[in-house]
């Protein structure tokens, strides 16, 4: 009976370490990731646009000074 008892000591011990190697992200392997973010004036008019649909999207319009920036950089690359 004791050795059952020392089993089940170790085996929540050995799940939590196991959780935490786990939930480590991995770290890129170049400099640069893909998810980086880019500073607004610095995206291309794709990046742009596929911003502002996110943002009406996940706020529901444009009122946030973000959105506001983005529209003053497509309104500079579109040259309006």
């Amino acid at each position: 009976m004791a050795d059952q008892e020392k089993e089940k000591e170790v085996k929540p011990a050995e799940a939590k370490e196991e959780k935490k190697t786990e939930s480590k992200p991995e770290a890129p392997a170049t400099g640069k990731s893909s998810d980086q973010k880019k500073k607004i004036n610095q995206l291309t008019l794709a990046e742009v646009e596929k911003e502002l649909k996110s943002v009406k999207e996940k706020m529901g319009g444009f009122g946030s000074h973000h959105a506001e920036h983005l529209l003053l950089r497509k309104k500079e690359l579109t040259g309006q």
